[in-house]
């Protein structure tokens, strides 16, 4: 890896986490989300 493997490897996990929010938002999670909140 060397220098600069760790701004790498966030730069990676913001991309992935991005698309994932992006994916969710689109694919209409939002029930979903929803009906987790109502579990206790």
């Amino acid at each position: 890896m060397g220098f600069g493997g760790d701004l790498d490897r966030i730069k990676l996990q913001q991309q992935f986490l991005s698309s994932l929010i992006r994916k969710m938002k689109s694919s209409g999670n939002t029930e979903h989300r929803r009906r987790r909140r109502e579990i206790p």
